[in-house]
C-alpha cells in the first residue's frame, strides 16, 4: 500500500498593507512550503481564497497555484460567501530548495487529516 500524500494546508497568510509588494508574503508561503516538505514530506499547498479577493487570487497564481472553482458557502460572515480553492503542487524545486525531506519533527505545526491523507495545517495570520 502507497503512502498517503502530504498536504499543506495555508490556514491564514496576511501582511500589513505598508509592507505588501516587499516579498514578505511569498517568503512566508516559502517557508512554510520548507516546512511542509522538510518535515513530513509534503506533495502539495493548497489554500480557501475569499472569491471576492481578486488581489489574492491573483498574488496566488502568480506563485504557480492553479484557482479552482467556487465553493459556496464557506464564509458565513462574508457577501458573496464563497472561496476558490487554490493548489500547488510540490516537486523538484520545492524539494531541492530545502536539501530533501521527511525529518521528524514540524517545528509545532499542526497535523491531522482524513483517514488516508496527510494534513499539515498552518496558521501564519494575526
Amino acid at each position: 500500500m502507497g503512502r498517503a500524500e502530504t498536504r499543506v494546508y495555508v490556514q491564514t497568510l496576511s501582511v500589513l498593507s505598508p509592507y505588501r509588494g516587499m516579498g514578505v508574503g511569498t517568503a512566508l508561503l516559502e517557508a512554510v512550503v520548507a516546512a511542509g516538505v522538510r518535515g513530513f514530506g509534503a506533495t502539495g499547498v493548497y489554500a480557501h481564497v475569499w472569491e471576492a479577493n481578486p488581489e489574492a487570487l491573483e498574488w496566488y497564481g502568480k506563485r504557480g497555484f492553479e484557482v479552482g472553482e467556487v465553493e459556496g458557502g464557506y464564509y458565513r460572515r462574508l457577501k458573496p460567501g464563497g472561496a476558490r480553492v487554490v493548489r500547488r503542487g510540490l516537486g523538484v524545486r520545492e524539494y531541492l530548495a530545502v536539501g530533501g525531506c521527511c525529518g521528524s519533527g514540524g517545528g509545532g505545526l499542526g497535523v491531522g487529516g482524513r483517514e488516508g491523507e496527510g494534513l499539515l495545517v498552518v496558521d501564519g495570520g494575526g
